[in-house]
């Protein structure tokens, strides 16, 4: 933030901010701080009470980089959080190399790769949001993280129960999404079935249909690009457009084509 706003790079620094408010902060630390305290009831109540702390820091650093965007807005959160005076005077964030932990972020950053891949396959097969999953995670080093953080991938995924395994079979009407192998990890299968969450005929119907309403786009801008008459006369940055165009119909077909061999 600070090196955009001296760059006057203002579209970056909104960006930035929404990147990280939304998405970072709400989407995935909220939600499970959310978890955190509701596990936490213990007699000493440790865990709601670290993470009410970092819930109270970050929204404190948070309104400082977002007053100059919003001045108005944080001005009054600011007052209403307890802070002291006016935002104005509160001195500007600074990163603190020692708040790092590469090791965490490593591992958050495989939970959510997890998360992401699960929600990416009910959405990809239309399960309704009321209804949980199964889920069997086939592989090796690295699953006693999956193991920490059972209630976090049970809640933000939709998952009814977790089982981790070496040697998981594949059963018939279940789809599997890889995982590439990570720091501290082997790769992962992430193994769900569909049977009695979804009608796999209509889903590979659906799919079929998919396909041919992209192959017929894909063909069109093939045979626009292998034109001459086009590539002549089409200025250089309209016929760039269209070949990423094509790449990115290519990459979906392929993405549902392996859907349907899933499905098969």
């Amino acid at each position: 933030m600070t090196a955009s706003l001296e760059a006057y790079k203002f579209n970056e620094v909104a960006r930035g901010l929404y990147q990280f408010v939304w998405h970072d902060f709400c989407d995935w630390y909220l939600e499970i701080a959310k978890l955190q305290r509701e596990q936490g009831q213990s007699p000493a109540g440790t865990v709601p009470n670290q993470t009410d702390a970092v819930l109270r820091y970050l929204l404190a650093q948070t309104l400082k980089l977002l007053h100059p965007v919003m001045p108005f807005i944080t001005e009054e959160l600011w007052k209403k959080s307890g802070g002291q005076e006016t935002i104005m005077k509160a001195l500007w964030p600074e990163p603190d190399p020692a708040r790092l932990d590469v090791k965490a972020e490593e591992a958050f950053g495989r939970l959510q790769g997890v998360i992401t891949e699960i929600r990416n396959i009910r959405s990809t097969f239309r399960i309704p949001p009321k209804d949980r999953v199964m889920l069997t995670v086939r592989g090796g080093k690295g699953l006693e993280i999956l193991s920490e953080h059972e209630a976090a991938i049970q809640r933000l995924a939709g998952v009814e129960k977790m089982t981790l395994s070496a040697k998981a079979e594949r059963p018939s009407g279940a789809v599997v999404s890889h995982l590439p192998a990570g720091p501290g990890c082997d790769a992962w299968d992430l193994i769900v079935p569909l049977a009695g969450l979804v009608d796999l005929a209509v889903e590979r119907q659906r799919i079929q249909k998919e396909m041919e309403s992209l192959q017929t786009r894909a063909q069109a801008k093939k045979g626009r690009l292998n034109d001459p008459t086009f590539r002549d006369r089409a200025p250089a940055d309209v016929v760039a457009e269209e070949e990423e165009s094509l790449k990115e119909l290519d990459a979906e077909l392929a993405k549902w084509a392996e859907s349907l061999k899933q499905l098969q």
